[in-house]
């Protein structure tokens, strides 16, 4: 009997070709099956046994094969824990929103389902898991709102565990819990102090407009304007406005302004250099934003400006200013008579110090 070795496809035998047709013994005969399969110490094309593709493996008793193949460098079973490359947001972020989502990315593939059973939180709920890619988990959670409140107030903290029992396809456990945590941003409700007021004639002078009184918005011996401004300097840069209302408490009607100049006290948004309150009694508006006082019993301002707030911080505007006045040149002046809207010079009535009150998100 022969015995013939392989060497990738090349047969050496020191019989003849003829043996390699038929296996390794004596040449078959014609009604026999000839039968290629080596009975032991053949290696796969790969290289030698243990190196690439792996020999004729652990359970050989081949004298000549070597040793056991272990599957080499690349080949072998996966004995690697997978870890959590990324999350989104960050670990500690603050400043999420309601409506983000949750992005965990993973070293290696992942077993979706025990992955998706090992994630957990005691702060929030989850809409959906979805994978982008094999090691991707984007989740969605429910629950998430902004804390409320003023300036100081806490943003609400969310923490979420991944369990250790997560596993790569290879069935590698996650091993030690992986912890995270974010802040969703703030809703934060104040009053911007009032930066500044006049009440002016057309020319900027406060003679006749203002004393220890009142402020005056009409005719009282000239026409009168008033003028006043908010510091937006505490809102952050990039707050979203959510809603903004100005408050203004009228003190008494003398005459009848509404009736004499044919108008209603109107709102405005302006513009104006702080250092020349006359351009801003004579300039024209920005924009009307709307009806201030309409009738001799008509006592409050209460008028949303939250788009001329949310335009004034994206110019970075330091403080947000406002025109309450008559039309001039309205009716036959002078009057024979005082008609003009009174505003209290004190804090009992007019614009005061907190009128402007804003709501908007940050972090």
């Amino acid at each position: 009997m022969h015995r013939y070795q392989f060497t990738g496809l090349a047969v050496l035998s020191s019989v003849s070709l003829f043996i390699v047709a038929c296996g390794g013994e004596t040449p078959c005969e014609e009604t026999k099956t000839c039968n290629l399969q080596p009975s032991g110490g053949v290696t796969s094309a790969g290289g030698a046994d243990g190196a690439g593709g792996g020999g004729p493996g652990a359970n050989s008793s081949s004298s000549s094969g070597g040793a056991p193949g272990t599957g080499g460098a690349g080949g072998g079973p996966d004995m690697t824990p997978p870890t959590v490359l990324n999350v989104s947001p960050g670990v500690g972020e603050i400043g999420v929103a309601t409506d983000d989502k949750l992005v965990i990315t993973f070293s290696e593939p992942m077993d979706q389902a025990a992955t998706e059973s090992a994630f957990a939180s005691p702060d929030f709920g989850v809409d959906t898991m979805v994978w982008l890619d094999a090691s991707t988990l984007e989740i969605t959670p429910t629950g998430l709102t902004y804390a409320a409140g003023g300036v100081d107030v806490a943003a609400n903290d969310y923490v979420y565990q991944l369990k250790g029992s997560a596993v790569d396809l290879a069935g590698n456990a996650l091993g030690t819990p992986f912890d995270g945590n974010f802040a969703t941003l703030r809703e934060i409700t104040n009053n911007p102090p009032r930066s500044v007021q006049h009440t002016v004639d057309a020319q900027g002078a406060n003679s006749g407009c203002f004393n220890q009184g009142g402020r005056y918005i009409g005719w009282k011996s000239t026409f009168c304007r008033h003028l006043i401004s908010f510091d937006l300097s505490a809102i952050p840069t990039g707050a979203e406005v959510k809603s903004a209302s100005l408050f203004c408490t009228r003190y008494s009607v003398v005459g009848d302004p509404f009736a004499q100049f044919n108008s209603n006290v109107i709102l405005e948004h302006m513009d104006y250099p702080a250092n020349n309150v006359g351009l801003g009694a004579s300039q024209t508006a920005e924009s009307n934003i709307g009806v201030a006082f309409s009738s001799p019993t008509d006592s409050n301002l209460s008028l949303g400006v939250a788009t001329e707030v949310e335009t004034d911080l994206m110019n970075n505007k330091q403080e947000i200013q406002f025109r309450l006045r008559l039309p001039t040149g309205i009716g036959n002046p002078p009057f024979a008579q005082d008609h003009y809207v009174r505003l209290n010079s004190s804090e009992s009535g007019g614009c005061e110090t907190d009128a402007l009150t804003v709501t908007y998100i940050a972090p």
